[in-house]
């Protein structure tokens, strides 16, 4: 109900899998039996990988996003936090404000779930991709200050109210950010002249 634009590669990639023939539910037993598809399927070092074409895709879409600064919820896992900041410093270059919601679980349930998805993964990625995340959480605390929404979600159930406040809060209140600012400002004297 914020207007923002939803950001995944989720969705791309299964369809992706779809149209190569490959049920999402399967990829967990593709993994450990068949290294050559997985590659096909997830190397991102591939530009033809199923996952690289999903991310090509998604980066169009967000492109067009980003040319009329609309506001966007970007869904990532947040394994690589290198990657992240770079991604951060480059929407607050184009002038956007940044936050963070870092939903957090404990191992017992991140494996649970998974186990529970269409697109499940083994046992030993998840776990791995867990902890990867777990490390940065710290770092991504600091990254954002204030602007950092922590999300136990290892309960089944809505998130926190004070979350749901917090982060409308923010995706309403005026832009921050003084390039942000200058840009909706160009925008708005583009339309007076007209």
């Amino acid at each position: 109900d914020t207007g923002l634009k939803y950001v995944n590669s989720d969705h791309l990639f299964e369809l992706g899998l779809k149209k190569a023939g490959i049920d999402p539910t399967d990829l967990a037993s593709i993994e450990d039996s068949d290294p050559v598809l997985w590659n096909m399927i997830q190397d991102p070092d591939d530009p033809a990988s199923i996952r690289s074409i999903a991310k090509e895709k998604l980066q169009k879409l967000r492109s067009f996003y980003e040319s009329g600064r609309l506001g966007l919820l970007i869904d990532g896992a947040g394994k690589d936090k290198e990657k992240l900041q770079a991604d951060v410093e480059r929407m607050e270059s184009l002038g956007y404000d940044t936050s963070m919601i870092y939903v957090d679980t404990d191992l017992e349930t991140a494996l649970a779930r998974n186990r529970k998805r269409d697109r499940s993964l083994s046992d030993g990625l998840v776990e791995r991709l867990w902890r990867q995340v777990r490390d940065n959480k710290d770092y991504y605390s600091t990254m954002f200050g204030d602007n950092f929404a922590l999300v136990d979600n290892s309960e089944d159930g809505p998130p926190p109210r004070e979350i749901v406040s917090a982060m409308r809060k923010f995706a309403s209140a005026p832009n921050k950010n003084p390039i942000g600012q200058q840009w909706q400002a160009g925008q708005l004297s583009g339309k007076s002249k007209k």
